[in-house]
């Protein structure tokens, strides 16, 4: 047998040593790169998810294309049609048992190599559908965060998926099974080839058609990614979800972001309005909610001013001690109680924001920083102010200003709501 396999390698030509060679070494190196993916997905925790299993399922049928490829395509390349359909088989007959005729005869290369490229068509059509499913997942993950994590990540799930991924693979591979529907391995040109027939015609143009299909939405799907992921711009959608709440709490919590970028003008930039959108009535509720956020935006050196002023000390903060006002003049012993400084009538009182009162220093801004600052809530975080009496002078005040800032846009949001 080793005589006629070398006289048989003599008479190969150089291209077709050279197609076998590369197709061996691919084959080769991509058996022991998919077989790395599969232990590393199998044993990583993080990855026992739908991702995963999609990876898990594109590795298992990258292996299967790459074994055919490297068991069958490879000899078939080497060694010529006639030694393979006549002398190999006479060759191991004995070997493996008596063999049915039609495997002997010169017909075995039309026999066996149409199941072997079913096969091979169920294998891609499974490497295609898991690519796919796999962009879909990274395009709600990076697009549609919050809809993402409504998504069950359990195993039953998980294999819910991977077997969706091979039914489709395997209902696309059946009429691969009919008489004239065949697609075969040419050991010449080294292609694989549907059968010349009207049957082959047609399902050469559904597997044209059905892969462009794929692959286009595939594209589409990375490219709408990667432009989230580098823009960072959402448009407009009547039936986004409206959950202001859970997407103020994301967007006022930035990792990792400069911090002239973690202030108002960076939320109305960031395109948080339009995901806040559930339909064209909740129009309203969103510019009310604009001109809420607008006019935090004046805010944006004051608390960039506070963030650069020491953090409070832990402990419960000391009680607050009234503002005293400034008296008149001695002269000026006739002036009524305004005159002398005091309001005319008492400060109207709220149980939860305090007593209202006037700027301090003549700031403009101060009056918004003062409702944040003297909400009971605020007590939680250590801001300096008991929820009842005015707040100190502005030297003694040093809260975190996305507290305060965080405080604000959540109040409006639930005063919406």
């Amino acid at each position: 047998m080793s005589l006629a396999v070398f006289t048989s390698l003599q008479m190969v030509s150089l291209e077709d040593s050279v197609a076998a060679f590369v197709m061996f070494t691919l084959s080769l190196g991509g058996l022991f790169v998919n077989s790395l993916a599969i232990i590393f997905v199998w044993r990583t925790k993080a990855l026992r998810n739908v991702f995963g299993g999609l990876c898990l399922s594109h590795a298992v049928a990258d292996i299967g294309i790459l074994f055919v490829f490297l068991v069958f395509a490879v000899p078939l390349t080497l060694l010529p049609p006639e030694f393979v359909s006549s002398r190999f088989i006479t060759v191991i007959s004995p070997r493996v048992g008596q063999l049915p005729p039609e495997f002997v005869s010169s017909r075995f290369i039309t026999v066996i190599s149409p199941r072997v490229g079913q096969l091979c068509i169920l294998l891609w059509n499974c490497c295609v559908y898991s690519h796919f499913f796999i962009a879909v997942n990274r395009f709600v993950a990076i697009c549609f965060p919050l809809r993402f994590q409504a998504v069950p990540q359990r195993s039953v799930f998980v294999f819910v998926v991977e077997g969706a991924v091979w039914l489709f693979g395997l209902l696309h591979s059946l009429p691969y099974s009919w008489p004239d529907c065949g697609f075969e391995y040419d050991p010449r040109s080294q292609l694989w080839n549907f059968e010349e027939s009207a049957c082959g015609d047609a399902l050469m143009l559904v597997d044209f058609v059905e892969g462009l299909s794929c692959v286009s939405a595939i594209v589409l799907l990375d490219f709408a990614t990667f432009a989230k992921i580098r823009f960072g711009k959402v448009t407009f959608r009547p039936g986004a979800r409206l959950c202001p709440l859970l997407e103020l709490r994301r967007w006022l919590v930035p990792s990792g972001k400069r911090p002239e970028e973690t202030t108002a003008d960076h939320l109305l930039r960031s395109g948080l309005l339009p995901r806040l959108a559930l339909h064209w009535e909740a129009a309203e509720l969103l510019l009310r909610l604009q001109l809420e956020l607008q006019s935090l935006v004046p805010l944006r050196h004051d608390l960039h001013r506070l963030a650069a002023e020491p953090r409070p000390r832990r402990g419960r903060p000391a009680r607050l001690q009234p503002r005293v006002p400034t008296p008149l003049p001695e002269d000026s012993e006739g002036a009524s109680s305004s005159q002398r400084g005091f309001p005319s009538s008492a400060p109207s009182y709220n149980s939860i924001t305090g007593p209202k009162r006037e700027p301090l220093h003549g700031d403009v801004h101060a009056t918004v920083a003062d409702r944040i600052f003297e909400t009971k809530r605020c007590r939680r975080f250590g801001i300096a102010s008991d929820g009842f009496g005015p707040l100190r002078s502005e030297e003694e005040v040093s809260p975190s200003p996305w507290i305060a800032f965080r405080e604000k846009l959540l109040l409006s949001v639930v005063a919406l709501e």
